[in-house]
């Protein structure tokens, strides 16, 4: 979904998946930029249903679950996946 911003520029909606592993600053500036954090919570869960299709979703540096990128790649989001490659590479070797 674009946007206008500031100085007639246009940006697209973003939201992270779970929490990036960062201080409580970047969490707040991310949130001040409209940027929305999906939370987890016990007992419902990550919710994910304010993500449509052509939204933008950054995976933190700790990576995300196969089901949760399957599910991203299927609904047609923008992924920005940040996940550190030697933790990738360790889901990887593991499978």
């Amino acid at each position: 979904m674009q946007q206008q911003g500031n100085k007639g520029m246009k940006y697209l909606q973003a939201r992270t998946h779970s929490c990036i592993y960062s201080t409580t600053l970047l969490l707040q500036r991310l949130r001040e930029l409209d940027v929305n954090i999906v939370e987890e919570s016990k007992e419902k869960g990550k919710d994910y249903s304010k993500i449509d299709s052509g939204d933008v979703v950054i995976f933190p540096a700790f990576g995300v679950a196969a089901d949760d990128m399957a599910f991203f790649r299927d609904k047609g989001v923008n992924i920005v996946d940040t996940t550190c490659p030697w933790v990738a590479k360790v889901r990887w070797v593991c499978g």
